[in-house]
C-alpha cells in the first residue's frame, strides 16, 4: 500500500482515531474528521495547548492531562463520541 491506497480507506470513514502519525497528517489535509491522541509533551506541530489544530480544521486533539495517562484521553474521547453518535 502507499498514500493513494491511505487515502482511498480514509475517504470511505467517519472518523480517524490516531495517535500522531503520517495517516493523521493525510487525513486532515483530506479533511476527515480525525481525533489524534497525545502524549503530554507532543510533537511542536501540535503545541502545548488547545484542542483545535492549526495546521486541519478537521483535526481534533486529546491530550494526556499527565505524563502517562492514556485512560484519560481515552474516555475523553469514550465521551465525546458517545455525544455525538449516542450510547449505543
Amino acid at each position: 500500500m502507499d498514500f493513494l491506497d491511505t487515502a482511498a480507506v480514509l475517504a470511505q470513514c467517519d472518523l480517524l482515531i490516531s495517535a500522531d502519525s503520517g495517516v493523521v497528517h493525510l487525513a486532515g489535509a483530506l479533511g476527515i474528521p480525525t481525533w489524534v491522541a497525545l502524549r503530554w509533551i507532543p510533537e511542536w506541530r501540535w503545541l502545548l495547548e488547545g484542542s483545535s489544530s492549526a495546521w486541519y480544521k478537521s483535526v481534533s486533539l486529546f491530550r494526556q492531562p499527565r505524563d502517562g495517562d492514556w485512560r484519560s484521553v481515552v474516555a475523553e474521547m469514550r465521551q465525546t463520541l458517545q455525544g455525538l453518535w449516542g450510547q449505543g
